[in-house]
């Protein structure tokens, strides 16, 4: 659901003169291809499978496009985030949304702070392990020389699922090349383990 934070943090794209365009490559289902076409003719490729525009975050510095597609895997539906800056290059590559009926999920909001500088990503999880517990955080990205890094305002806690998350995104951000205007296998491999360690983590209790 699109909230009012939403609205004020991240300009919907009907609101730029000369919006990106996001076509669906033909092909069967499972092989399709989303093409990301930005004004200035550069060109960003991901996955078709759920492939949409999200938003396009105006941010101090650049103009940053928001996509979402599909990534499921053996028994999960997941969904990505993927943030493209000018030239149609990645800067970041996040987990919007994973569920399995046998783990739980994990879900993602994002959205950019009024400094124009930070982009926020609200996460909630769930895992049902004997009983039922729950987790929630925000990660922090930060613009900076044109490129996205992690900027968390304090220390992540050990055993938390927000501590693997944590290494997850650093093996996603260091495979992030300069010049990536493409979705890598190697990339959605990094993304495709639980977002739940399994033993003492994986019954963290709430965080905040």
């Amino acid at each position: 659901m699109i909230t009012r934070r939403f609205f004020v943090a991240a300009p919907l794209l009907a609101l730029r003169p000369d919006p990106p365009i996001l076509r669906l490559e033909p092909g069967a289902p499972s092989q399709r291809e989303a093409a990301l076409l930005l004004p200035g003719g550069d060109v960003f490729v991901c996955p078709g499978l759920r492939a949409r525009l999200l938003a396009v975050l105006r941010l101090r510095a650049m103009d940053i496009v928001a996509l979402g597609f599909g990534a499921d895997g053996a028994g999960c539906t997941q969904d990505h985030l993927a943030l493209v800056g000018p030239g149609g290059t990645l800067l970041a590559l996040e987990r919007l949304y994973w569920r399995t009926p046998q783990q739980g999920s994990l879900n993602t909001r994002f959205a950019m702070l009024p400094d124009r500088v930070h982009i926020t990503l609200e996460r909630d999880a769930g895992r049902k392990h004997g009983m039922w517990r729950r987790e929630s955080w925000t990660d922090y990205l930060r613009l900076d020389a044109g490129t996205l890094i992690d900027w968390p305002p304090r220390p992540v806690l050990a055993d938390t699922w927000q501590a693997l998350q944590t290494v997850q995104r650093a093996a996603m951000a260091a495979s992030i090349g300069a010049q990536s205007r493409a979705i890598t296998p190697g990339m959605l491999a990094i993304l495709s383990d639980s977002p739940f360690p399994e033993g003492p983590a994986g019954d963290a209790r709430q965080k905040s």
